[in-house]
């Protein structure tokens, strides 16, 4: 009999330490969290933003010049521009940018001392990639696509007089890298672009032969641009 009592007396003892044990335990547990959000849902999506992606609209201007020999002894050190760009996806990496922007450069002829101003029109689309789309500083890289056509607002200004003409149409591949700044919804852009050209028809490479023997080729119209844009984001 007694040992059967001495037997309930560890038992019992043993149980209630080990439901204090328990509940000592219980009180250092983490509190649960609730279901955890996917990786992927918290990459793609901002809910910080109505749009919940980010979607941005900006208008600045800069500068912009020609990359070949050819054009920058024909035109200006440099011209000026101005933009307006609208993008979708500014608060995940990868945006998609639609841009409308214009120029304006000083041009001379290359065969007498006419002088005359060029006016750019790009209209282009690219992909933004950003490395911290989140982030106060947000640098990114950028490509894409886009048609420039350049007019020269000087009828005189022919090419048998000038070796210079007074339209043209080209393919252009934008590229480059920036960097944004945001404060709440105000955004403001610096970025650096080069404009890779295709099918320049616009200035002579060699205007005295090709003019005399009625062959030559066109200069290429490969350019840069550096602006300073600002914007809001919803």
């Amino acid at each position: 009999m007694r040992s059967t009592t001495q037997f309930f007396a560890l038992a019992t003892c043993g149980l209630t330490t080990i439901t204090v044990s328990g509940a000592s335990a219980d009180d250092y547990l983490p509190s649960d969290p609730g279901p955890r959000q996917k990786s992927s849902e918290s990459l793609w999506s901002d809910p910080s933003v109505g749009t919940g992606v980010g979607v941005g609209i900006d208008v600045g201007g800069g500068v912009t010049g020609f990359v070949g020999s050819r054009l920058r002894n024909t035109t200006s050190a440099v011209g000026g521009s101005w933009s307006f760009r609208a993008a979708f996806g500014t608060r995940v990496p990868l945006a998609l940018e639609l841009a409308y922007t214009g120029s304006a450069t000083g041009i001379s002829g290359q065969l007498g001392p006419s002088t005359a101003t060029l006016m750019g029109r790009t209209i282009e689309s690219a992909i933004r990639y950003t490395v911290m789309p989140r982030a106060a500083w947000s640098p990114y890289v950028f490509a894409g696509l886009g048609w420039q056509h350049f007019t020269i607002d000087d009828r005189s200004f022919e090419l048998s007089d000038t070796g210079i003409r007074t339209a043209d149409d080209l393919l252009v591949m934008p590229f480059g890298l920036g960097m944004a700044y945001r404060y709440h919804a105000i955004v403001t852009d610096l970025r650096g672009t080069l404009r890779a050209a295709r099918g320049e028809n616009l200035v002579l490479d060699n205007p005295e032969l090709a003019l005399a023997t009625g062959q030559g080729s066109y200069a290429p119209m490969h350019s840069w641009e550096t602006s300073l844009n600002v914007g809001y984001e919803f």
